[in-house]
């Protein structure tokens, strides 16, 4: 069972995901810019749908232990 300050935590957590994932898209826009200045050729959207997204999925579930473990 989980106790009431786990689930507040939890309530805050799923309360910032959407404010996650737009950081998460921003700073890979950035990086995008810089391989692009630096490289001449940009990441394949593919590519980075894939980044994004595994970097979603590991910020969330990181955060998400971190609440229900006490990390």
């Amino acid at each position: 069972m989980f106790s009431r300050e786990q689930i507040d935590k939890m309530k805050v957590l799923l309360n910032s995901i959407p404010d996650e994932v737009e950081r998460i898209i921003e700073h890979n826009s950035n990086l995008q810019e810089i391989t692009k200045e630096y490289l001449g050729e940009e990441i394949s959207e593919n590519v980075m749908k894939k980044i994004v997204k595994q970097e979603i999925e590991k910020g969330i579930l990181e955060k998400m232990v971190g609440v229900l473990f006490g990390e």
